[in-house]
């Protein structure tokens, strides 16, 4: 992530997107930060112990899937093509 950021930052600069999130935005984004990382990284640390290397990265890959339908469910946002 530390690595990543600077090239946001840069890409965001590049095509003039604010990087600040406005205040009415940071429950959706405090949700999705606890399902996309939190919750990620719980299900791995737990599942390692359980699983072959092979399904956890299986489970990995889709947690974001799983964010996108907790975003659905949750705050009744619809998912656009992108997602």
């Amino acid at each position: 992530m530390c690595i990543s950021l600077p090239f946001l930052g840069l890409a965001l600069w590049k095509l003039k997107i604010s990087f600040v999130v406005p205040r009415a935005q940071w429950r959706e984004l405090i949700m999705l930060s606890f399902f996309n990382m939190f919750v990620w990284h719980v299900m791995v640390i737990v599942s390692l112990s359980y699983m072959t290397s092979g399904r956890v990265a299986i489970l990995g890959y889709t947690i974001p899937i799983f964010s996108a339908i907790f975003n659905l469910w949750f705050f009744k946002t619809p998912l656009q093509f992108r997602a």
